[in-house]
């Protein structure tokens, strides 16, 4: 009668890297296979089948994921039969001494990658990167890539395995964390491809770019403001290549040390219905138009300089104006034709 071998076992995977794409693994089975590998070598072991979680099960729907070489697994036969090995579960070390370095000795990885080289006598168990000392509710997930999901105390975390930069070095990758305290933190280089976007924001809206920023729109772009727009630089350069237009009922474009400057290969119109007040503190105001008409439009148009005020187009210049001050020394400068009408 044939002997059957009833209940479960502990296995070293010796190999991984089946052929068949079934999941299969070799495993050297503790207290029935011997250690010799001249006797028993790795190519002669059985491939032990996978008994998955419940869940899917066929057609590549479930939950996969192969063993480490070296780990160690818990399997049972099937109806007893020692032909039919299956494995169900990992069983993480805390290993007292380094493996065997033999290389005629099994029950570990043959080709040496594991354990981790400075994890030999660590805890095959991840504990996670939580504040925590001890936190018995985080829940892990790390590939043999180093990609990382991680729910703990902190919140929750996903990260990127090491990636490589453009000068071909390694780098930890980019990754999400979702704060205990509400915040989400985004870290790496990061891009967005989608058809359609819409973002809701019930609160503060904060972005902070320490290097460069820069948004393309293919199409139209609108900002609407309830209130006021603060900005903050030490330049500011706007490019049109059609028409730009600022429409308010007041508008005050100061500079208290630099240059303002407005340039536009096709039209530039400031409109506003009451005044529009164009001041330089230290120097001077020079406005040029180097191809097309010059033209202000307003019923009172002021520029006050400490320093030389310049009006300037090489084509010409039309003014239609109640009251038009300049307020300092003024220099009028104008190589093609000049209209005042007033």
């Amino acid at each position: 009668m044939e002997n059957k071998y009833y209940g479960n076992y502990r296995a070293v995977v010796e190999n991984n890297v089946d052929e068949l794409e079934a999941g299969r693994v070799q495993v050297r089975i503790i207290g029935l296979h011997t250690d010799n590998l001249e006797l028993l070598p790795v190519e002669n072991l059985p491939w032990a089948e996978p008994a998955a979680p419940i869940y899917g099960g066929i057609s590549g729907i479930g939950i996969f994921g192969l063993p480490c070489q070296g780990s160690h697994v818990f399997v049972f036969f099937e109806a007893g039969n020692i032909m039919q090995p299956r494995y169900f579960a990992s069983a993480p070390l805390k290993r007292t001494s380094k493996p065997n370095t033999d290389p005629k000795v099994g029950f570990k990885d043959p080709d040496g990658e594991y354990p981790v080289p400075g994890r030999e006598l660590c805890s095959d168990w991840n504990m996670g990167t939580g504040s925590d000392d001890i936190d018995t509710g985080n829940f892990i997930i790390e590939t043999t890539h180093g990609h990382i999901i991680e729910m703990n105390s902190d919140g929750i975390r996903i990260q990127h395995g090491p990636v490589t930069n453009n000068e071909g070095e390694e780098e930890e990758g980019p990754s999400i964390e979702l704060n205990s305290d509400g915040t989400i933190d985004l870290n790496g280089d990061f891009s967005q491809s989608m058809d359609n976007s819409s973002r809701n924001i019930t609160g503060k809206d904060s972005k902070i770019v320490k290097l460069d920023s820069k948004t393309t729109v293919g199409g139209n772009y609108g900002l609407r403001v309830v209130d006021g727009i603060a900005q903050s630089c030490k330049k500011y350069t706007q490019y049109c290549t059609e028409s730009y237009t600022l429409t308010s009922k007041s508008a005050i474009i100061s500079a208290t040390g630099g240059d303002i400057m407005l340039d536009s290969t096709a039209d530039n119109s400031i409109v506003a219905s009451n005044t529009i007040n164009v001041v330089s503190k230290l120097l001077g105001v020079n406005i040029k138009a180097e191809k097309g008409m010059l033209k202000v439009d307003t019923l009172d148009t002021y520029m006050d300089s400490m320093g030389p005020t310049s009006i300037k187009s090489d084509t010409s210049i039309m003014a239609e104006s109640m009251l038009t001050q300049v307020k300092g020394s003024s220099i009028l400068q104008l190589t093609g034709s000049m209209i005042i009408i007033g």
